[in-house]
């Protein structure tokens, strides 16, 4: 008994989609059939929506990462007119600065790496949009017991200002 190979007519690619050669069923270029729940124009709009917002989160966090990192510039810059709103000259002051100046380009970068990456669809941007909220997320918790486990030593600086 001979092996028989079903194959199917000769396509081409038009417009992104592909039609058969000859009468039949036109089929997106993934080889679903246009109109079928594989394809779903719900889906579609669903992960359209999706990614702009997306977009417009991360823009929103570029610009406040923008923002944050002009404070601390700003902190390190014009040390008298900022001593002059605190009241105070405190030697936290600079290391406050430098911190601003680190968490806002940080922001700046997720904002960019998140938008970049949502716009173009670009799997390796949203990967390391995804590890620097994971880094993030690790540095929070850090920080919260850090100052937990110091309570004493923040209280008598503040104590002081």
């Amino acid at each position: 008994m001979p092996l028989v190979i079903n194959q199917s007519p000769p396509c081409c690619c038009v417009d992104d989609t592909w039609a058969q050669a000859e009468v039949g069923p036109v089929t997106s270029c993934t080889g679903f059939v246009e109109g079928s729940s594989r394809t779903g124009g719900m889906g579609s709009a669903c992960i359209k929506v999706t990614k702009y917002f997306l977009f417009l989160f991360n823009l929103i966090f570029f610009i406040l990462g923008a923002v944050i990192l002009g404070f601390g510039v700003w902190i390190l810059a014009d040390k008298s007119s900022f001593i002059s709103v605190l009241q105070t000259s405190s030697s936290s002051l600079r290391m406050g600065a430098y911190v601003f100046i680190g968490v806002g380009a940080v922001t700046m970068l997720m904002g960019f790496l998140g938008c970049i990456g949502a716009v173009n669809e670009v799997r390796c941007l949203l990967g390391l949009y995804f590890a620097f909220l994971l880094l993030i997320l690790i540095a929070q918790v850090t920080a919260g017991a850090l100052f937990y486990f110091n309570m004493g030593k923040l209280k008598q600086e503040m104590g002081g200002i």
